[in-house]
């Protein structure tokens, strides 16, 4: 989806082994970046991902403190995949930091959405937003895109 999209720029929050990050670099035209806090994870993704590709800066921290500054690197999101710190509220305040940095062509993948009552809460909150047009349930993730002037939709695939 992230080629068939042509994302130039991806964000990841959750970066755990890299392997996933690692797919994700070879979709993304320019650059990735991964947040990760745990330092062991970090340590070992970052090690493996710099084996594999040159397009993923990896940041350590966690997301509350390293989101701000990573995204004014990044400046542009075209793609986001959130898969960490799976609290509905987290999740919630993540998106309303990302949104300003997306375009209408940008995704939003929220890993686990169905991983606890508050992070079904926060989907159910996010699919009904009308700042994004289609959502699709896929039961681990949800997408979320933002393609402005089309009439909502949501999808629940199993």
């Amino acid at each position: 989806m992230v080629e068939w999209m042509e994302c130039q720029r991806g964000l990841e929050l959750g970066t755990s082994l890299g392997i996933g990050t690692a797919y994700l670099a070879q979709s993304v035209g320019e650059k990735l970046w991964t947040i990760e806090a745990d330092s062991v994870l970090h340590a070992r993704a970052e090690n493996f991902i710099s084996g594999v590709s040159d397009k993923v800066e990896c940041v350590h921290g966690f997301f509350q403190d390293t989101l701000p500054m990573v995204l004014k690197e990044v400046e542009r999101v075209d793609m986001a995949y959130i898969d960490g710190h799976h609290d509905g509220d987290a999740t919630l305040g993540y998106v309303e930091q990302i949104l300003p940095f997306t375009h209408e062509q940008s995704v939003l993948i929220l890993d686990d959405i169905h991983w606890s009552e508050d992070m079904e809460e926060a989907w159910e909150t996010l699919r009904k937003d009308d700042r994004f047009t289609l959502s699709i349930d896929i039961f681990w993730c949800g997408l979320l895109f933002m393609h402005q002037g089309r009439s909502k939709e949501h999808f629940v695939l199993r």
